[in-house]
C-alpha cells in the first residue's frame, strides 16, 4: 500500500544487544535476531528508496518499562550508561518521532542508550524486534497511538 501511494516510513525496533557481548547475559539468539534486523533495515532502505519508502530503526539500551521497572535495574550500580540513568519509554518515542520527522534519513540505526561505548547492551529492554509502520509521513504534532509510556509499551506488544 505504501508503494502505491509513493511514500511511507517503517521504523524497526531493535536493541543494542546485537553490538556488545556480555558474559553475564547469554543472548546469542537475541544478538543474532537484532543483528539481522539491523542488516535488513539497511537493505530495505536501499530497496524501497526509489518508491519513496524510508526504513530506519531505533536501538534502545537499558529502558525502564512496566515489565522492567527502575528498581529491577538497580543491580547495574556503576555499570549504568554514562548518562547515569536508565532510559525511559519516552526517550525511545522521541527517537522514533525524530526519525519520522526527518524525511531525508533512511537506512539509519538510531541508538537510544545513553552509552556511546555500548557497554550496557540493552539489558532490561522490552523492545526487541518491534516494528512501527507509518503509511505516510506524519503531520506536525502527530503522536503515536498511545497517550502514556505505560500504554505505549502495551499497545506495541
Amino acid at each position: 500500500e505504501m508503494a502505491s501511494r509513493y511514500g511511507g516510513h517503517v521504523v524497526n525496533v531493535s536493541a543494542t544487544l546485537a553490538e556488545v557481548a556480555d558474559p553475564g547475559t547469554p543472548a546469542v539468539l537475541a544478538a543474532l535476531i537484532n543483528g539481522g534486523l539491523a542488516a535488513a533495515t539497511r537493505s530495505l532502505a536501499i530497496e524501497y528508496a526509489q518508491l519513496g519508502i524510508r526504513v530506519n530503526a531505533v536501538s534502545p539500551g537499558v529502558i525502564e518499562t512496566p515489565v522492567h521497572p527502575a528498581d529491577g535495574c538497580d543491580g547495574f550500580g556503576g555499570r549504568l550508561p554514562p548518562l547515569g540513568r536508565v532510559g525511559q519509554v519516552s526517550d525511545v518515542v522521541d527517537g522514533v518521532l525524530f526519525l519520522e520527522s526527518s524525511p531525508y534519513i533512511t537506512g539509519e540505526i538510531l541508538h537510544i542508550d545513553g552509552d556511546p561505548n555500548r557497554q550496557t547492551a540493552g539489558r532490561c529492554s522490552r523492545w526487541l524486534g518491534r516494528l512501527i509502520v507509518w503509511p505516510e509521513p506524519c503531520q506536525p504534532g502527530a503522536q503515536l497511538a498511545a497517550g502514556t509510556d505505560a500504554e505505549l509499551g502495551e499497545d506495541l506488544a
